[in-house]
């Protein structure tokens, strides 16, 4: 007698298998490589943390008489809480929004720096193994 449950939850079962095996290739190839999933996690993050500090730089030399290294490099300082206070935003029409987007930028950066850290140290222990 035909039994469709038992059919389909071999099927399942087999589904699940195979997709452990190729699993099991990736992670293989990517330990061969040197590269994890969590590297190219801190490669697209540093990716938008550039775009992140990118996209403030152009805002304030719109907003202020910068060039672009020049607000480029306030915002790194400030989102690294640095702070040197050599360049500083002087017009105060867009300090609200200022104050918005070192907020947001400070946390993204921190939790950048974070995982980049991770990163380094996970590698740190593969390589001593």
């Amino acid at each position: 007698r035909f039994n469709p449950s038992s059919t389909s939850l071999e099927k399942k079962k087999n589904e699940r298998d195979e997709g452990l095996e190729e699993q099991s290739r990736t992670s293989n190839w990517e330990d061969d490589m040197g590269i994890g999933s969590g590297m190219y996690t801190a490669i697209i993050v540093f990716i938008f943390l550039i775009i992140f500090l990118s996209c403030g730089a152009f805002l304030f030399t719109l907003w202020e008489d910068w060039t672009f290294f020049d607000a480029f490099y306030f915002c790194f300082i400030t989102m690294t809480t640095i702070g040197f206070g050599d360049i500083v935003p002087e017009k105060t029409a867009y300090m609200l929004v200022c104050t918005i987007y070192i907020l947001v930028g400070m946390a993204f950066t921190t939790t950048a720096i974070e995982l980049f850290r991770r990163q380094y140290a996970e590698s740190w222990k593969k390589m001593q193994e």
